[in-house]
């Protein structure tokens, strides 16, 4: 399937996204994964996540419970991250031209999670068919 970014935004927690259409392939996708991925998770929650519960709003805590992310569904925002700055300036994508950042995916990878939910071992790359 086909992503279309639409612009550069930073996070609250300092991160350097380019943001992608949220399509109905794209909000699909993300469900499929999770019903499978999900199980193996085995209630696990990481602790920066528990520690920060009640700064979240009522659906992102559920999220952080159900599956272990604050992103799913409606707080589900399709992202590539860049970078992440310390903390959060208002200022630090001033100046920064906007690039197309689009693409048509055809695999994703099952990684093993790092510092920030970066994925920094790959476990398999699934092709798409």
């Amino acid at each position: 399937f086909h992503l279309t970014s639409v612009g550069y935004r930073q996070s609250k927690d300092g991160f350097i996204d380019a943001d992608y259409e949220k399509t109905k392939e794209i909000v699909d996708f993300q469900e499929k994964i999770i019903s499978l991925i999900n199980p193996l998770r085995e209630g696990a929650i990481r602790a920066r996540d528990k520690a920060r519960l009640s700064e979240m709003s009522k659906s992102q805590q559920n999220n952080i419970i159900a599956y272990g992310y604050r992103g799913v569904g409606a707080d589900f925002v399709p992202h590539l991250t860049f970078t992440k700055t310390e903390k959060f300036n208002e200022s630090v994508l001033q100046g920064v031209e906007e690039a197309d950042f689009s693409f048509n995916a055809e695999s994703i990878g099952l990684f093993h999670l790092g510092d920030y939910g970066t994925c920094v071992e790959l476990i398999e790359d699934f092709k798409f068919s």
